[in-house]
């Protein structure tokens, strides 16, 4: 995708394939030989894939200590004091 996106050479031809046809309507739309939004749905990949890479390394979600609940930061959550939590649940 980044390819399509950076390099105006690459022709892109709606085929057979499931999506093709955004992805060739998208790459139309180019600055200076960029195409802006599959600049950005290639980085919005790039990052969802580090974050399930982050979360893959380390897999516990929740943890609770002393002081309360702490999560993974890839929930970007604050952690939570004994006295915020009301009630746990696990399914």
């Amino acid at each position: 995708m980044a390819l399509i996106a950076l390099i105006p050479a690459i022709e892109v031809e709606p085929s057979s394939a499931r999506g093709s046809e955004v992805i060739a309507y998208l790459a139309q739309f180019r600055w200076e030989g960029i195409s802006i939004p599959l600049v950005l749905f290639a980085a919005a990949v790039t990052y969802n894939l580090g974050q399930m890479a982050r979360r893959w390394i380390d897999e516990t979600a929740v943890l609770a200590d002393d002081e309360g609940l702490r999560f993974h930061p890839s929930i970007r959550k604050d952690p939570l004091g004994w006295d915020e939590v009301r009630h746990i649940r696990a399914e």
